[in-house]
């Protein structure tokens, strides 16, 4: 068994598995794919036959993440009853796991909600609040975990925001509504006047895709003019008294579209208001990504400007050195590491991954600006953006990634280290 037939696996094959003789350090990869998956019941048996410990903490916690967002309870369940402290551990669950559990005793129920309801108004913490409003959403109380999530969206920062609204759509398909909602106004005029750089063909790529937003939103304001003004004349043409039949000697009025010709218009013109609303949505998710990839950039363009400038980090560093061709190596990550990158900016957590893959793919460019620590020779530091650095040995075969800190715990983590 190794990572790489781990990562190829299908279901089917994973069945298959005795968790019991997959290497420790594959598994909690191994249950990651389990969970990804959907695989509920085989999450918990194999979690019962190798046992909790502090090594799979992080997987019994993914666990409870996707069966509490799959709504399966009795998984949930059986994981709180194989932690160690589940007395404990159960008041610190999200609020949708706890929700979850209470969901057969309406009493408990509406006292988790009161309760979380009060500490969320109390809380400044954005991600609690966003914690607070997906729990609500992936519960069985949709349509008050859209109120919820609506009301927090002003109050939540430009990332979380963009990922409540993305839950809301999700939400309002699953229970059968329109898929766009009175919010989207207000999400898309912050990005449209979130810029996070203008420069050169960043700056034409962000107004090109806001502009095409901005499109799209007038198409969809004038397509629901026009189906509000053809179901109105419905309305008064069937609220219309019937006309008397025409005499011979009277001529009969003129004619206009009959009552089903309007009904066929106003389904022509909802059909046509659903394509746009979704073709609204997917340039909103464009324009997200072309704001986070100007982030990204924005983060390398000072971190380029940053090593031009002496660095009191320096002092803890040896001079850059020339490692020559490196071999492939696999990657091996701490225990704790998946946790710590659900903390972090997120394009730093794609930045850490992608890193340390072409490091451990022996690719020269990755090594430019990888030193060694004066205090610990074997480990070697890189930079990711400005406030990160990744800490990571060279081994034979491996590539050991030993930690991912923000800038100021560098000196303070290095004393532990040596």
């Amino acid at each position: 068994m190794t990572w790489q037939v781990l990562d190829k696996a299908m279901a089917q094959e994973l069945l298959r598995f005795d968790p019991r003789k997959i290497p420790t350090e594959l598994l909690e990869f191994y249950f990651v794919k389990l969970g990804a998956l959907s695989m509920f019941d085989k999450f918990t048996d194999a979690f019962a036959a190798v046992g909790w410990s502090e090594a799979l903490d992080d997987a019994w916690h993914y666990g409870m993440f996707t069966a509490t967002n799959a709504n399966q309870k009795e998984t949930v369940r059986r994981l709180l009853q194989m932690h160690p402290r589940p007395d404990e551990i159960v008041n610190e669950l999200d609020f949708g796991a706890r929700l979850l559990l209470a969901s057969d005793d309406p009493v408990q129920t509406g006292l988790v909600l009161e309760r979380t309801s009060l500490e969320a108004l109390k809380s400044e913490d954005e991600s609690f609040l966003t914690k607070f409003a997906f729990g609500l959403l992936v519960s069985r109380f949709h349509a008050l975990g859209v109120f919820v999530a609506r009301s927090l969206i002003p109050l939540l920062s430009q990332k979380d925001a963009n990922f409540l609204f993305e839950q809301i759509l999700e939400t309002r398909d699953k229970i059968g509504l329109p898929p766009d909602d009175p919010f989207s106004d207000i999400i898309d005029e912050r990005l449209r006047k979130h810029n996070p750089l203008h420069v050169g063909r960043s700056a034409a790529a962000l107004k090109q895709a806001q502009q095409r937003l901005g499109d799209k939103v007038n198409q969809v304001q004038e397509l629901q003019q026009d189906l509000d003004a053809m179901r109105e004349q419905l309305r008064r043409r069937e609220e219309a008294p019937t006309p008397a039949e025409p005499t011979p000697t009277t001529e009969a009025p003129a004619q206009g579209p009959t009552n089903e010709e309007l009904r066929e218009k106003v389904e022509s013109l909802k059909a046509a208001l659903k394509q746009r609303h979704l073709e609204r949505n997917e340039l909103r998710r464009e324009l997200q990504k072309t704001q986070s990839d100007l982030e990204e950039l924005r983060q390398t363009s000072t971190n380029k400007q940053e090593e031009n400038n002496h660095d009191p980090e320096d002092e803890l560093l040896m001079p850059e050195e020339a490692l020559g061709t490196q071999p492939v190596r696999l990657m091996e990550f701490p225990h704790g590491f998946l946790q710590k990158l659900t903390s972090i900016p997120k394009p730093v957590a794609r930045a850490a991954i992608t890193m340390s893959g072409r490091l451990a793919a022996g690719e020269p460019s990755a090594f430019v600006g990888a030193v060694r620590l004066k205090a610990c020779p074997t480990i070697m530091r890189l930079r990711l953006g400005i406030d990160f650095r990744l800490l990571f040995k060279l081994l034979p075969d491996r590539l050991l990634v030993v930690e991912l800190i923000p800038r100021q715990d560098l000196e303070r983590r290095i004393k532990t280290l040596s």
